[in-house]
């Protein structure tokens, strides 16, 4: 999506026996972070850029894409690193 200047993340928030949560676009949603294989905990202030609703198609995950906040640049650098890793794959993702 390239109008995420600042990078950002899928975070799907659907669990079953759960209350549901209305998520609303330009919401502030605080994230505690943290990577595999990665003991630090990042905390960072995101923005709802994209919602995916409940049973919306059958191989997408309810959920809500997460805008990083340009304070957040290792973060999302730290993030790319770890993804490169992964980028010739050729299993599906939902990435932004």
């Amino acid at each position: 999506m390239p109008f995420l200047k600042n990078g950002g993340l899928f975070l799907p928030v659907s669990k079953k026996g759960q209350p549901h949560v209305k998520y609303k676009i330009q919401d502030s949603v605080c994230l505690l972070l943290q990577l595999l294989d990665d003991s630090q905990r990042y905390l960072c202030i995101t923005k709802i850029v994209w919602i995916t609703p409940a049973k919306i198609t059958a191989d997408r995950a309810e959920g809500i894409g997460l805008h990083f906040d340009k304070s957040d640049s290792g973060l999302r650098a730290l993030i790319d690193s770890k993804l490169s890793a992964y980028k010739n794959r050729a299993s599906q993702s939902q990435t932004l």
